[in-house]
């Protein structure tokens, strides 16, 4: 067959799936066969995942004999049975095996000389095939192997099979400088179209004959870096048979009785052809319910058009079910496809599980080592597919190590060789096109707890406080102490008394299932031994371990420290070398070897022998060292137990010459001379490195300066003062610096100066300068302000005029009425202050509010910045849990100046309060059960560290809405406040999303805490109308560490960008404010991420809520939660009566937005333009 029909035929299957392939709720194209007669293939799956090198068996059956096919081998391990059934077994898997197997009726192939692609399209069309894709995780390939010539016609599309064997392996392209990725936006209609399981689809007339291709893996194996495969693109020659249309659906092969279903019929062609198209219809079906609307063409480029032909099926109906063909002709020449429409009535969609009577549930408490069955049988129509999930989400590979699935027509069952890790909640989803049902089966691994305990031995400096962790992991919550038995040295190490002390210890959940971390914190007296129990109610069976703990007065169990310390040994320098041996293992017999010979006491060294508290010494006293003492010295010191073993430490001594002083920092003057007013004081100071021992001497005129009979000269080593200046004190000053290595000097000369003489003549001048610069700086100043604002006013004055025009009387605030206070805070682009308003609330005679306003520099992005914001508040309305507008003063806004009035916090942001008041937090979740109880509480150390270089605190916000703390009380803050302020910000980010607007800057720095434990959302600077995901230009300053993986790759932002950022907000919370992704570059941070990195859980969170953060960090915006769902959840979790009580704080709000919508017809979202224009980039503060 040539390549080339192969590869067209190719393009028409994946367009053509056949008459019994559907596409689920999940987007995944089922063609398992199964109805209307088509062979059946067991599993029901669109693909599955082998393990290399695994075997795996794929069964088919149908109501005659079948056999099997793949269209790149030939394979003789195919088992046909006689009940019309075969087996397809494969072995030892790789890549070479990926692909599309098909499962076809002999009956089919009966007909045909050669089995090529061409049959095979037209068996799947008659419904005489069913087929099922194999992926293999290959661990040294990444691409699936193909012939390396491509053949393609002139008018046609080319298809390059540059496939992974792996579906989510990304892939390149490469082809005359343009690269191509499996990853391109695949909306944009000018890239080429790719699937993993086809490959690239070029458009027409992108390549020339000869035209090399080269297909690589984004991401290769260390072991096979140069993976590749190279394609050369041949254009076909002589004659070519016509290409079968393809036909598309809008609903699919299936659809419910009463829908109206539109069939498009497509062929390719040249621009000389002239083609005709017909349709032929099921027998019974009502013709007079099918429109024809003829065909017509259109020309895609200037050798290359598309005809078209559509029938549309008004309201479907049973009868109409059947094989709709679609028939093309071109003068003697006529081709044809098929697609069969099954119409359904309503109640013939179904689908059921049971569980049978062999699901034996006791089997699903186990322990490991055993082997359980869950067993599953369902109905339904039209066919499902069958998928198990384990207890991390991830779904079950068929040739999984330890799992194992068992299908059948109406069942199936998944055996586990029941591991250790193995427990947690499995899942079972049977989905088909309507609907889909899960089932949940919890497996439970009961075994003996697992214990990760710090080394045996732990070196605590005598006075010190050590602090161990253990990680306990068990299925139920383990029974845990600690007791600390108090050990001597005497008479033999370890002499311990039978009294031991129980030690309090404080918990936290750990990383994983099951697991709690116990920190134990003592202060020993003596040394001694640390044994923790721990067991569960499995058994009465204790696991226990020791950790010996050796008070010491050395870093480790043996070392060599050189006095003095910290600076490397010089010619005549008096030195010791110290040997310490601790006496928990070793004996007092240390002895010293000098490059391999033993060393005794000499004139010029001496080895003097010591006890410490803890450790036997010995050390080597050098007096006057030289070259001759160069060497390697050995300290040997022999165990205590076995006298004749013993262990060494070696020092290699280099002796160096001293190095001669030099100058590090003088803050003499550069010249030769320094003046001084008659009567001043001086100070002269050299700065000098030098080797001790050193002398410093001053001189003047060459004579040395001491302090003897002068009170006003002071000389403190390097530094020289003298009082009072006298004309007898000018002249030359030397500092001179002298070690063993020589000599270095600095001089200057001290000329005094009579201050009447410097009066009468540079002291005039200097006046008159200054008078000059007095009145030169207001005129100037003056002038450019006006400059600048004639500029503004001319570019903006249209834009206010809009605003105040519409502005509702509601908002507009007279400039008398606003007394100005102090301020709250300040942002890069605008100030926050308090004030104090009159009348701007029906109850109060004057309110506390907040002023926000853009500084007197503000430019035109920050205007329009700050206009839009406003904008969105108006049109926003008002919520409980977001700060509210309560007003604007426009009166001087032709003059740039523009005050946005909101509602007043008397408290800081939650997350200045979190890091203030952590020494106060009461941590409520109860570590038995990892349940939030307010009854219960844990005396926990928090770690003060406030992380000086967070970028909650280096990222500015654009208007500085984090106000400063206007109450000094601390806080009491608990586990159910955090609670509750998660539930209320979700519900603020709830109504932002409803109202259509995104806020692209969700921090906890971005979240006020109010009067009643009230928390609201502010700092709108990076807000926008929400009709749709918009692209963020520029390179303004962004808070990376909160935005989401799209946000940082491509500046896209949305409401589920927004979701992502709640997530770290409650990372945030429950960490009690500690930097996200804490000791990670942020620059390297896009690259952790998208390779699947998280955070770990915080401290004071429970698995639930940690749940919920990784959801929404999930890569796929569309799969993270929506604010509906997550105020659901956290609603559950705080309670009902609770959650009543902030629903109803809002009731006010919801009764002034009624009020408001009667008077504001305008729509402010929409006269902020174009949701499909570039978002605008970051202001910038003019000079």
């Amino acid at each position: 067959m040539p390549k080339r029909r192969f590869l067209n035929l190719l393009l028409i299957l994946f367009y053509t799936l056949g008459c019994n392939a559907y596409v689920t709720k999940n987007g995944h194209s089922i063609n398992c066969g199964g109805e209307n007669g088509a062979p059946r293939i067991t599993p029901c799956l669109e693909f599955i995942i082998l393990q290399y090198k695994s075997s795996y068996n794929v069964s088919c059956e149908a109501e005659e004999p079948v056999t099997w096919w793949s269209i790149h081998k030939i394979f003789w391990n195919i088992f046909e049975k006689s009940n019309n059934s075969a087996s397809l077994s494969l072995d030892v898997v790789s890549a070479d095996d990926v692909g599309a197997y098909y499962c076809i009726k002999k009956s089919g192939l009966k007909k045909y000389l050669e089995i090529d692609e061409e049959m095979l399209v037209e068996n799947l069309n008659l419904e005489l095939a069913s087929s099922i894709y194999i992926y293999v995780n290959d661990t040294r390939k990444k691409l699936v192997p193909h012939q390396p010539v491509v053949i393609f016609g002139l008018y046609d599309n080319l298809l390059i099979p540059c496939k992974p064997s792996m579906p989510d392996t990304k892939v390149q392209l490469k082809a005359e400088n343009i690269t191509l990725s499996s990853y391109t936006d695949k909306s944009n209609q000018t890239i080429p179209t790719y699937n993993p399981m086809r490959g690239f689809e070029l458009k027409n007339g992108r390549l020339q004959n000869g035209s090399q291709l080269i297909c690589l893996p984004q991401d290769p194996f260390k072991e096979n870096l140069d993976e590749s495969i190279i394609y050369t693109a041949k254009t076909r020659v002589g004659f070519k048979q016509m290409d079968r249309p393809i036909i598309r659906s809008n609903f699919g092969h299936y659809v419910e009785k009463g829908f109206d279903v539109t069939l498009t019929c497509e062929q390719t062609a040249s621009l000389k052809a002239n083609f005709g198209m017909d349709w032929s219809m099921p027998l019974y079906a009502k013709k007079s319910l099918h429109t024809e609307t003829g065909y017509s063409s259109y020309n895609l480029n200037m050798t290359y058009q598309l005809w078209k032909s559509e029938l549309s099926i008004k309201s479907a109906h049973p009868i109409d079910s059947g094989a709709y063909q679609c028939i093309v002709k071109d003068n003697n020449i006529s081709t044809s496809a098929t697609y069969h429409v099954k119409v359904l009535e309503p109640n013939e969609v179904f689908l059921n599980i049971t569980e049978p009577e062999l699901n034996n549930l006791d089997h699903l408490n186990c322990y490991p080592g055993q082997v359980i069955w869950i067993n599953a049988s369902f109905s339904a129509y039209p066919r499902p597919s069958i998928h198990w999930y384990k207890p991390n989400g991830r779904e079950i590979w068929p040739s999984e190590p330890h799992f194992e699935i068992f299908y059948e027509k109406s069942s199936t069952s998944l055996r586990i060789d029941v591991q250790q890790d193995d427990g947690g909640a499995y899942v079972l989803l049977v989905d088909n096109i309507f609907q889909n049902v899960s089932r949940q089966y919890n497996v439970t691994v009961r075994h003996e707890p697992k214990l990760i305990a710090p080394p045996s031995e732990i070196y605590v400096q005598e006075g010190s406080t050590f602090k161990l962790e253990y990680y306990v992991r068990a299925v139920r919550p383990a029974r845990v102490s600690f007791e600390f038995r108090t050990c001597t040295l005497m008479p033999r190490w370890p002499n311990c008394q039978n009294v031991s002390t129980n030690l309090p210890y404080v918990t936290r959940p750990g990383a994983g299932q099951g697991e709690v971390t116990y920190e134990v914190t003592y202060l020993p007296a003596s040394p001694g031994i640390l044994t923790i129990f721990a067991n569960t109610t499995v058994d009465e069976k204790y696991v226990t371990a020791d950790s010996r703990i050796l008070l010491s007065d050395l870093d480790s169990d043996m070392n060599i420290t050189l006095l003095p310390p910290n600076r490397q040994p010089y010619k005549h320098d008096n030195i010791n070398l110290t040997c310490g041996a601790l006496e928990y293992h070793f004996n007092n017999n240390l002895l010293w070897f000098r490059d391999g010979q033993k060393m005794n006491n000499s004139n010029r060294v001496k080895i003097i022998n010591l006890n410490g508290t803890f450790s036997y010494k010995s050390t080597l006293q050098f007096l006057d060292i030289g070259d001759n003492d160069r060497g390697n010295y050995t300290c040997r010191a022999f165990h205590i137990d076995i006298s004749k073993e013993y262990q060494e430490r070696n020092f290699s001594l280099t002796i160096h010459n001293t190095p001669p002083p030099e100058w590090q920092r003088p803050n003499t003057s550069e010249t030769s001379q320094m003046a001084r007013m008659l009567n001043e004081s001086l100070i002269l100071e050299c700065s000098f490195r030098a080797i001790t021992p050193y002398r410093v001497q001053w001189f003047k005129d060459d004579k040395e300066l001491t302090e003897r009979n002068q009170t006003r000269v002071l000389i403190s080593d390097s530094k020289l003062s003298i009082q009072r200046l006298l004309l007898r004190d000018q002249g030359v000053y030397k500092c001179r610096v002298e070690n063993r290595g020589g000599m270095i000097e600095k001089s200057v000369e001290v000329v005094i100066t009579d201050p009447s003489s410097w009066w009468l003549g540079w002291g005039r001048i200097l006046i008159l300068l200054i008078a000059v610069i007095f009145l030169a700086c207001p005129a100037l100043c003056c002038f450019r302000a006006h400059k600048r604002r004639v500029a503004l006013n001319a570019t903006k004055s249209e834009e206010f005029v809009v605003l105040y025009e519409h502005l509702p009387p509601v908002f507009k605030i007279p400039r008398d009425t606003l007394k100005l206070g102090k301020q709250l805070g300040e942002g890069a682009f605008g100030v926050v202050l308090k004030g104090e308003a009159k009348g701007i609330r029906r109850d109060e005679s004057t309110t506390n509010v907040a002023v926000k306003m853009a500084k007197r520099s503000a430019d035109k992005k920050v205007m329009d910045a700050f206009m839009a914001e406003l904008k969105i508040m108006i049109q926003l309305g008002q919520h409980v849990n977001v700060v509210n507008l309560l007003g604007a003063v426009t009166n001087n806004i032709d003059k740039n100046e523009l005050m946005v009035i909101l509602e007043y916090s008397r408290f800081e942001n939650i997350h200045n309060i979190l890091l203030k008041n952590r020494s106060d937090f009461v941590n409520q979740i109860n570590p038995q059960t990892d349940l939030i109880d307010p009854s219960y509480h844990i005396d926990t150390l928090i770690d003060n560290d406030t992380d000086s270089h967070d970028e909650a605190t280096t990222y500015t916000p654009i208007w500085g809405s984090n106000y400063e703390n206007d109450s000094t009380k601390p806080i009491k803050i608990t586990t159910s406040d955090l609670v509750s302020w998660a539930f209320q910000v979700a519900r603020g980010m709830e109504y932002l999303s409803f109202k259509k607007v995104l806020h692209g800057d969700l921090a906890a720095r971005n979240i006020l805490l109010c009067e009643n434990n009230v928390v609201k959302i502010c700092d709108f600077g990076l807000s926008r109308s929400l009709y749709q995901n918009y692209y963020k230009k520029g390179s303004g300053k962004l808070p990376i560490k909160w935005l989401a993986l799209e946000s940082l790759s491509d500046h896209v932002f949305s409401t589920y960008s927004d979701v992502w950022s709640y997530g770290i907000v409650l990372w945030e919370m429950f960490s009690l404010a500690k930097v996200p992704y804490p000791g990670i570059d942020p620059n390297g941070l896009f690259h952790m991420l998208i390779n699947g990195y998280r955070m770990e859980k915080p401290p004071y969170s429970n698995q639930e809520i940690y749940e919920i953060m990784l959801l929404c960090w999930r890569k796929i915006p569309e799969s993270r939660p929506s604010f509906n769902e997550l105020v659901r959840r956290f609603s559950e979790i705080l309670g009902e009566e609770i959650t009543t009580q902030y629903v109803e704080m809002n009731n006010p709000y919801l009764q002034n937005n009624l009020e408001l919508a009667k008077m504001q017809p305008t729509d402010y979202q929409a006269l902020l333009g174009s949701p499909n224009e570039a978002a605008p980039s970051l202001p910038h503060c003019s000079q």
